[in-house]
């Protein structure tokens, strides 16, 4: 009986599946940065003087608990970093310049889950009524206003 109980308990410790614990990572929020360039010079409509910091307002729809932008004025950069959404759908961010001009970016972020973790990544990114390009050097949107 003894025997029996002692293969049953080694049999049980033996034949549970080992993982390993799981490591407390993220990719963060997906982000993705806009340059906005004066569309007859190529000039950055900041570093030239056109708008000032002060004229800029970015909001996101659905709103979020998300700081949505942040505006990199570092080593003269003048770019903004936009953060839609820490959450699957579509959204879209309005860039407000001085009340004046309302640029419209639409993101589409998904979800990607493994056994220890969830992130999520930007899937698309479109900006309407403005001729943009990807500038794959810098890694950010550069948009063409009048």
């Amino acid at each position: 009986m003894k025997s029996t109980l002692f293969i049953l308990i080694a049999f049980i410790l033996f034949s549970c599946e080992k993982t390993e614990p799981c490591q407390d990572a993220s990719t963060g929020p997906p982000y993705f940065f806009v340059e906005i360039v004066d569309s007859a010079t190529n000039e950055n409509i900041f570093t030239n003087g056109t708008y000032t910091e002060n004229q800029l307002s970015v909001s996101t729809a659905p709103a979020t608990n998300t700081n949505s932008y942040f505006f990199i004025a570092e080593d003269n950069a003048n770019i903004i970093q936009i953060t839609p959404s820490w959450s699957e759908g579509t959204f879209t961010t309005t860039i407000s310049l001085h009340n004046q001009i309302s640029i419209l970016i639409v993101s589409e972020i998904y979800k990607s889950e493994t056994r220890c973790n969830t992130n999520y990544f930007l899937k698309s990114v479109s900006i309407e009524g403005f001729d943009y390009e990807f500038v794959t050097e810098n890694g950010f949107y550069r948009i063409k206003i009048d």
